[in-house]
């Protein structure tokens, strides 16, 4: 009964203070629309200067080739190679394109050299264009040897390896499916951790904590009634994010669904474990939201939603496998892109258990000390 009392009272708080409900709702479809749209590393339309030093029929229709392809456009074609640097300073290109004097020549003799241009400033779109752009002139190169070899009834020296590659999962390479599945775990991550944190820093801020310290209800109720409308809103959050990732932008959900929910359930526990941390170690809502500040961050950049941690540190990396972040952001992934199941996933919902029952015992053991 006493339990059932402080539910309804904090349900009543939730419907009265309709800011944070829209807040709690419409934020995480704020997030999964700008950042599933905004880090876009897709290779499209990436602005191309070009200096053709050569002037015939084949660098010209190289060039028309390159404007034609959804990698790259074409935005000026320069008379000498000085100014390529100039479309760099300016900003006007991404990449510059080189091709000397006597190109189709020097084809034919398979001693052909172009100079490629980068703007290191972009390094993570531009490396993957320059790759494309490297890839294409040596088709270019191919085609054109096997040309001049046909028409001089001679038997092309081209290798006999023919290296074809196959993308799995994600054939076109697109960003946004590696993206928008990740929000998932980032949204939970700093909405649960500040809505927990924030509550009960507010409720100790105006005492009113102590008030219900003082009636008959059990510290283990009071901090059931307190969690419960948080993990509603996570699990109704999480509902929405999931689908408007896989209907809205239309990312495979290849795998297991009951495998994606077990993970997410945990996933909260572990979350609202670290909002009862940061309650304990704060006095008021600005250092609970200061400290919330200081534990997200990291969790984003050490988890792989941005960067790879493989590409981490060592040190860096032994610290992502205590981020909870890191091992569902595995599970996510593999149940949205790969089609993994629950054999292929249980070591990343192991750790994440772990985590989460340590995370939650620290909160809750932190949470009854400072109410005794």
């Amino acid at each position: 009964m006493r339990l059932a009392y402080m539910l309804r009272k904090e349900f009543s708080s939730f419907r009265r203070n309709p800011v944070l409900l829209r807040m709690a709702i419409l934020l995480p479809l704020m997030q999964t629309f700008i950042l599933s749209y905004a880090r876009n590393l897709d290779v499209v339309e990436v602005p191309l200067s070009v200096c053709d030093e050569a002037h015939t029929p084949a660098t010209r229709a190289l060039i028309t080739k390159l404007d034609s392809t959804p990698y790259f456009h074409v935005v000026r074609v320069r008379l000498g190679p000085a100014e390529l640097q100039d479309d760099l300073d300016r900003g006007t290109a991404a990449l510059a394109l080189h091709l000397p004097p006597h190109f189709d020549r020097d084809v034919a003799r398979g001693r052909a050299r172009v100079q490629v241009l980068v703007d290191g400033g972009d390094s993570a779109t531009v490396s993957v264009a320059a790759n494309y752009l490297a890839l294409m002139l040596g088709g270019f190169d191919r085609r054109m040897r096997l040309d001049t070899a046909a028409r001089r009834g001679l038997a092309p020296r081209i290798p006999a390896t023919d290296i074809r590659s196959r993308v799995f999962y994600n054939p076109d390479l697109r960003t946004l499916w590696f993206m928008a599945p990740g929000v998932m775990a980032m949204v939970l991550t700093i909405l649960l951790q500040n809505l927990t944190a924030l509550s009960i820093a507010r409720e100790r801020e105006l005492g009113t904590l102590e008030q219900l310290v003082m009636t008959p209800i059990r510290p283990w109720e009071l901090l059931l009634g307190k969690l419960t409308p948080f993990a509603v809103v996570g699990c109704v959050d999480a509902t929405i994010v999931s689908l408007l990732v896989h209907f809205w932008f239309g990312v495979p959900l290849r795998g297991s669904v009951p495998t994606l929910m077990t993970a997410v359930l945990i996933f909260l526990f572990a979350t609202l474990g670290l909002g009862l941390l940061v309650s304990t170690l704060s006095s008021n809502q600005q250092q609970a939201q200061l400290l919330n500040f200081f534990l997200s961050f990291p969790s984003i950049l050490l988890s792989g939603f941005i960067f790879p941690v493989a590409n981490l540190p060592k040190a860096l990396q032994a610290v992502s496998v205590v981020v909870p972040m890191t091992h569902l952001l595995e599970v996510i992934r593999g149940v949205f892109l790969r089609g993994s199941g629950f054999g292929a996933l249980w070591p990343s919902l192991a750790r994440l258990a772990v985590l989460a029952v340590c995370f939650f015992a620290l909160g809750v053991t932190r949470f009854q000390k400072r109410l005794d």
